[in-house]
């Protein structure tokens, strides 16, 4: 189910895999769309790997689905720092 593969991710995470923590959140987010602690943890991982693009999508999603998730304020901040890595790739 779902919150397996998040708690995976979230497993994935912490020893720094990830390529396979960014796995389990997608599997996650493909069975709950609306789970936005599932994009929350991919969006970290894509930005600890250099997927700017992808982290920052991530990000969108999370204060979409939750404008107030508690760490809104940095996931603001870490969503400017992927705007100006992504200007700078180009």
């Amino acid at each position: 189910n779902w919150k397996s593969y998040r708690l995976r991710g979230d497993l994935y995470f912490r020893k720094k895999k990830f390529p396979k923590a960014i796995e389990n959140y997608s599997r996650a987010i493909r069975i709950n769309p609306q789970f936005g602690r599932a994009y929350y943890g991919r969006g970290l991982s894509r930005m600890k790997i250099g997927i700017y693009r992808g982290a920052l999508q991530d990000f969108e999603m999370v204060l979409k689905l939750y404008p107030k998730f508690p760490d809104a304020k940095k996931i603001q901040k870490w969503m400017a720092m992927c705007r100006e890595f992504i200007k700078r790739q180009k």
